[in-house]
């Protein structure tokens, strides 16, 4: 069975690893946690840059950092207290 590393590529030459720049939108979906329609949505208002290499469309990972950065942080409250 062949292991796939989502966000970063080896590179050649010198033996480290490199971050990618770019994935596919399954990958990206992984990644961030939010579905295929939301990316295209965002895309779609400007906080996501999608590129097409042929007929692949993808995801620059750096403005999918970027975007999930600006998400306000989430509120929890805490449980209620059971009475009695």
């Amino acid at each position: 069975m062949k292991t796939r590393t989502l966000a970063t590529r080896a590179i050649p030459s010198g033996g480290t690893e490199a971050e990618a720049l770019f994935a596919r939108i399954p990958v990206a979906t992984s990644l961030c946690g939010l579905s295929r329609a939301t990316l295209y949505r965002e895309a779609g208002r400007g906080n996501l840059v999608m590129k097409k290499a042929g007929r692949t469309t993808l995801v620059c990972l750096t403005s999918l950092r970027a975007f999930m950065a600006s998400l306000p942080q989430a509120e929890i409250r805490p449980p209620h207290q059971k009475a009695g």
